[in-house]
């Protein structure tokens, strides 16, 4: 008796990264959310499910294949998703609406000396591969020395800002963001890992 109570004690669930089509009303199990391609990714694993064409679960939501065998996303009986980029809340950026979205190649938070003890803009949204340059703004002598940059322990990991605590040559410290998901930061002397103060988020997009 006791061994089997040993096994089940010691049982650790395999959590694929996208394994369920979506239920009725974008059901999914726990650690999972719904997503517009119809299937449950776990959290944090927002990534295309390449399922083979034979191995394709069934959604039980009729035909969504288009002519070209891609998902047609437009069909109403799809299950609503929670939102449509598998958003996550953080501070000081709670609200998709409180992000800046850049498409361009490259993009810059500046803050200290004439923005005081803030990032412009604070929270932005942008694509796989674009590079973010965090630099002093105009105005001054305030640089990372001032205002140290941290990357929070919250968010996704691994998470590519690094701690920054004094002036680099260059003046700017560039950080290529290469994998989606949400990278927060802030700075440890006027803010804090939790968001408050002067911190804010990256969102990279699917």
């Amino acid at each position: 008796l006791l061994l089997p109570l040993a096994a089940i004690g010691c049982f650790d669930p395999d959590e694929p990264p996208c394994a369920f089509a979506c239920g009725d009303n974008g059901a999914c199990p726990d650690d999972y959310m719904c997503l517009p391609d119809g299937f449950c990714h776990l959290h944090g694993m927002a990534g295309a499910c390449g399922f083979p064409d034979a191995a394709m679960p069934d959604l039980g939501v009729g035909d969504l294949s288009t002519s070209d065998g891609n998902l047609d996303m437009s069909n109403p009986d799809l299950p609503p998703p929670p939102d449509l980029a598998g958003f996550m809340s953080f501070d000081p950026c709670p609200n998709p609406s409180d992000y800046t979205t850049v498409n361009a190649a490259n993009t810059t938070i500046t803050f200290g000396n004439s923005l005081g003890t803030s990032y412009a803009p604070k929270c932005l949204a942008v694509e796989k591969g674009t590079v973010v340059s965090f630099a002093p703004a105009p105005g001054g002598s305030e640089g990372f020395s001032t205002h140290p940059l941290s990357p929070s322990s919250r968010g996704t990991t691994p998470n590519p800002i690094p701690a920054v605590t004094s002036d680099p040559d260059a003046g700017t410290v560039d950080v290529t963001f290469a994998s989606s998901g949400f990278f927060p930061y802030f700075c440890t002397v006027h803010g804090a890992n939790n968001g408050a103060g002067m911190a804010g988020v990256v969102q990279v997009l699917p």
